[in-house]
């Protein structure tokens, strides 16, 4: 039997159309529809251009990412800071005394102001910073010696009122106290200091390690407590207050944060700029402030 020649014409178009398809929907899924990648070590996955039809293999530099990682970490903060212990403590009940004596004169010769942070001791020397501690509340304040007492039996130490009020014991009369007094760092600097000492914002001796913005440097300890107070009400939460002896006189500093390094301490005195004009950066030495220029050499 003879097969239709158009029959076999029309099957042999057809064979060619299928298989042409099926090599277009082959082609399709290698180009575009399906990817396939099999990983390898170290080998980053392919990113697949649309645009183009075409695979392309990007690398990454896994050690740069690390590199720029450390480079946006902050430095490890080295700054630090040591409580001292006090070279000398009394116990024993303090009193307060104020409205009577207000602007009378004191044993050393001062006018006495009820309410800057003083105090009357039978024998400390005039000028002598004193922590005062309720030992019920736990509070201290930092006091200046610029009188004589107290003369009622028993008691070890009276506070201006307020002193009194700082610690809260204004209300009470009198209470159980401790007294810490502190050593003084003698050493010769490059400044002209040959002495000094460093109180946190409880009033305790402190050896601080690191960078600091100094506020101000006074002649008055009252000025130096009330601006040590003042920022600490404000919020800061490091205010130190340095006493220093140069060229035979007292001077107080009032200086804000602790940092490791001198550029830490940028943000802080860009803040502080506005009020305090000769704000600077000190570099604490042994406890002792130093300026920037002298404390590298």
């Amino acid at each position: 039997m003879k097969s239709n020649p158009t029959t076999a014409s029309k099957s042999r178009r057809s064979r060619v159309i299928v298989a042409l398809v099926t090599a277009g929907i082959l082609s399709a899924i290698g180009t575009g529809s399906y990817v396939s990648w099999t990983a390898n070590a170290g080998e980053s996955a392919p990113i697949f251009d649309s645009n183009h039809g075409a695979t392309v293999r990007r690398s990454i530099d896994v050690d740069s990412l690390y590199t720029a990682k450390a480079e946006e970490s902050t430095p490890t903060d080295s700054s630090s800071i040591a409580e001292l212990t006090p070279d000398r403590t009394v116990s024993g009940r303090v009193s307060w005394y104020g409205p009577g004596f207000n602007g009378r004169r004191t044993a050393n010769g001062e006018r006495f102001d009820k309410n800057e942070m003083s105090a009357a001791h039978k024998t400390l020397p005039f000028g002598s910073l004193v922590r005062v501690v309720d030992v019920v509340s736990g509070k201290g304040v930092l006091v200046r010696v610029n009188d004589r007492g107290p003369y009622c039996g028993g008691r070890v130490l009276d506070l201006s009122e307020g002193a009194a009020r700082r610690i809260g014991i204004a209300g009470k009369g009198t209470a159980s106290a401790r007294l810490e007094i502190y050593p003084m760092e003698h050493c010769a600097a490059q400044d002209g200091a040959t002495a000094g000492r460093t109180f946190d914002s409880e009033g305790r001796g402190v050896m601080p390690h690191g960078y600091s913005v100094k506020v101000a440097e006074l002649a008055g300890f009252d000025e130096a407590s009330v601006l040590q107070h003042t920022l600490n009400q404000q919020g800061y939460s490091q205010v130190y207050l340095a006493e220093i002896h140069r060229d035979g006189k007292v001077r107080y500093q009032v200086l804000l944060g602790l940092f490791s390094s001198d550029r830490l301490c940028g943000t802080l005195i860009a803040e502080v700029a506005d009020r305090y004009p000769s704000a600077e950066i000190i570099h604490f030495r042994k406890g002792m402030p130093m300026r920037m220029e002298l404390a590298t050499k």
